[in-house]
């Protein structure tokens, strides 16, 4: 829960050169959470006057602040090399009531910024990216794809470059407060999942799996 976390910073340690944790994120803003490490890069998401932004923490100059400005929240914020994904709330709702989130990446020298996916559906909470491929929990084939209750959460990736989109593993009835959660590296997805029951009875694939090939 993110209720009472206003005093929530990001923090590094280094673990040759010695000394205490320092602080990354500013004062200025509340509620940094979930960070995300490329090199020198350091991103994260918080909610300054109840919006969420993305913030990047800079080792190489030392300089600490949002990625962009936008009307809309941003979270769940992911890190590739140059670029980052992330959820958005500009066709509906906000980051604590998503109701019709949608996925974006965005390179981070150029500001480029595309579009993963605008179902007309949550894609919410947790977004991760390798490469060209981008993974993320996804609720369109849930019988109420706009309410954050996650009845029926799938995980969902797309190829940048091809743009094929695929649905990797289809979950059925409640989650039990579990979201899949999906991580992505080289042609592998991992993500949580009910050991038993959640599969699709008619569903022969072996129940408990939790790795997905992408090809």
């Amino acid at each position: 829960s993110l209720s009472g976390a206003s005093d929530y910073k990001v923090f590094m340690i280094d673990t040759e050169g010695g000394g205490g944790p320092v602080a990354l994120s500013d004062n200025e803003y509340c509620c940094a959470i979930r960070p995300k490490v490329w090199k020198d890069r350091i991103v994260w998401y918080q909610y300054p006057d109840g919006r969420g932004r993305i913030f990047m923490h800079d080792l190489a100059t030392g300089e600490t602040g949002p990625v962009f400005e936008s009307g809309a929240d941003q979270w769940g914020v992911a890190l590739w090399e140059s670029r980052i994904a992330y959820f958005d709330s500009r066709s509906g709702g906000s980051m604590f009531d998503p109701m019709n989130s949608d996925v974006f990446v965005r390179d981070l020298g150029t500001m480029e910024e595309t579009v993963v996916c605008d179902e007309p559906s949550i894609q919410c909470d947790q977004v991760d990216l390798f490469g060209d491929v981008v993974v993320w929990n996804d609720q369109r084939n849930d019988p109420r794809p706009n309410d954050p209750d996650d009845v029926n959460v799938d995980v969902y990736a797309r190829n940048l470059l091809s743009g094929e989109e695929r649905n990797l593993m289809p979950l059925a009835g409640p989650v039990n407060d579990l979201l899949p959660v999906p991580r992505v590296w080289g042609h592998r997805v991992f993500f949580f999942m009910m050991s038993a029951g959640q599969l699709e009875p008619h569903d022969d694939r072996p129940q408990g799996r939790r790795v997905r090939r992408l090809a």
